[in-house]
């Protein structure tokens, strides 16, 4: 399996939210979301670096997951760990993210009932921006 891969850079509307995010939080290395998680969530994950630093610089936006292992709900908050399962450890980095959409064969849309696993879901996720302490 190729573990390597590349982050592009980010859009100058990225870059403009990321500006924005961290004015709000105190200072510190990697403020916000990069290094210290948002006071409650409701369930713990991990991300591989290569999909969790997608999400973080928002390209990637959704997660697939499991939902016989949770029950998740549209609201819910994910606690989001970078895990790297090369070295079989977490990186100190991690992110809150709000549940906004999930697409599963319970809730259909287009061809879901016909192309994703029974057991499976697609979050869509959106990072909860609030000042951390």
């Amino acid at each position: 399996m190729d573990t390597s891969y590349t982050i592009a850079p980010l859009t100058d509307e990225q870059e403009k939210e990321l500006s924005r995010i961290l004015a709000n939080c105190p200072p510190g290395p990697l403020q916000a979301c990069y290094g210290r998680a948002a006071k409650g969530y409701d369930y713990e994950m991990k991300s591989w670096p290569w999909f969790y630093r997608e999400m973080i610089a928002g390209r990637k936006k959704h997660d697939m997951r499991d939902k016989r292992k949770r029950s998740y709900k549209v609201g819910d908050r994910v606690l989001l760990r970078e895990w790297d399962p090369r070295s079989g450890s977490y990186s100190g980095e991690q992110c809150v993210f709000e549940i906004t959409y999930i697409t599963s064969n319970d809730s259909p849309c287009a061809l879901s009932s016909g192309g994703l696993d029974r057991n499976m879901a697609i979050l869509s996720m959106s990072p909860v921006m609030e000042t951390m302490q």
